[in-house]
């Protein structure tokens, strides 16, 4: 399940690299702070995130 989320956030920061914020800075070997948190509620107000991409022949 970590790596899955691991995943996750990688796409988030490859496509928005603004979402995290000061967040997405270096760990230095602490517990940082909890991305999956931001993610949900990002989630949760925009539900057609949810939706698969699905690109359209033309």
């Amino acid at each position: 399940m970590k790596k899955l989320w691991r995943g996750i956030y990688e796409r988030i920061e490859h496509r928005m690299p603004e979402f995290f914020g000061e967040a997405s800075g270096g760990d230095e070997g602490r517990r940082g702070p909890e991305k999956r948190r931001q993610v949900l509620a990002y989630v949760r107000q925009r539900p057609e995130e949810l939706r698969a991409w699905v690109e359209r022949e033309q």
